[in-house]
């Protein structure tokens, strides 16, 4: 249904989000702070909505969009980060840590 090329575009750049949650917890003594992760997931949204526009707006629709924000939401609570937690202590919707990045 999605174009190869779509799909690995979307894999690279999850792959680099995972990465950089990582490289924000791996061997600290301290927490990550709240802008740290909120750059991190700017940089990620930022880069998805890149990959939307390549396919001109139509890479990803509300199933794909849905899957993508719980993507992020999983990998930052495997790194013990709280999505909702963190979007509350920053203004954010509660549920939605990437919207106001977000175009698609």
């Amino acid at each position: 249904m999605w174009a190869d090329e779509m799909i690995r575009a979307t894999d690279a750049v999850l792959d680099g989000f995972e990465a950089d949650v990582a490289r924000l917890v791996d061997h600290r003594w301290e927490a990550a702070t709240d802008a740290e992760v909120l750059e991190v997931v700017q940089r990620t949204v930022r880069a998805l909505n890149a990959v939307n526009d390549q396919f001109h707006g139509a890479a990803y629709e509300t199933d794909e969009r849905e899957l993508l924000c719980g993507y992020i939401d999983r990998v930052l609570g495997a790194a013990d980060i709280e999505a909702d937690e963190l979007a509350r202590r920053n203004g954010l919707l509660s549920g939605d840590i990437t919207g106001p990045w977000r175009d698609w």
